[in-house]
């Protein structure tokens, strides 16, 4: 064992193994053979004379070249289509109920991302989403109630807006004299019998 322990400690104190000062290896590389340390020689600058080398810094890489006009507008047409696409579907989604996708669609509005900035149309949504217990949501409400002051008041849904009964749910109702197309006959006219 002693013979060992010479024998390696004359191999370092002649140089004959790698210098493993400073580093780390975990258990298992201590079994692993290390490959000899190969360390450039730093040539030295005007002014670093007495200095130790330090790190050897290499050059950035150079970016890879600009792409023409032309590819630009059509990456930034088909980011915009892109863009568009995602605002249908996450509409789609706030209208079916989700509580994720009305949020997103109101930091959308908020931020004039893919839309143009609207905080009432913003604020609709955001209720929406903490309507359904949406922490995002209820917390971005209080924010924009620090920073705003106060928010536009919510809008209720428009009666007329709502879309007719489907056919076939509810018998039709008779048309108002208003809708009718045919005019009234008078009143002092004769009832004609079928």
């Amino acid at each position: 064992m002693r013979l060992v322990g010479l024998c390696l400690l004359t191999a370092l104190a002649a140089g004959l193994l790698p210098d493993l000062q400073g580093q780390y290896l975990a258990p298992r590389q201590y079994l692993r053979r290390l490959p000899p340390a190969q360390q450039p020689s730093p040539q030295p600058t005007p002014g670093t004379a007495g200095l130790p080398p330090g790190p050897v810094i290499t050059a950035p890489p150079t970016p890879a070249p600009t792409a023409s006009a032309a590819e630009a507008a059509k990456a930034a047409s088909q980011k915009e289509a892109t863009t568009k696409r995602v605002i249908e579907f996450q509409k789609k989604r706030a209208l079916a109920g989700s509580a994720a996708a009305q949020y997103s669609l109101a930091v959308r509005y908020l931020e004039g991302d893919g839309v143009e900035k609207d905080l009432a149309e913003a604020c609709k949504w955001l209720r929406a989403a903490a309507k359904q217990d949406y922490t995002w949501a209820k917390r971005k409400l209080v924010e924009l109630e620090k920073e705003h002051g106060q928010l536009p008041p919510p809008v209720e849904a428009d009666p007329a807006a709502s879309p007719a009964p489907a056919a076939g749910n509810d018998a039709a109702a008779p048309p108002s004299p208003e809708e009718s197309s045919s005019p009234a006959p008078p009143a002092d006219a004769p009832t004609p019998r079928l």
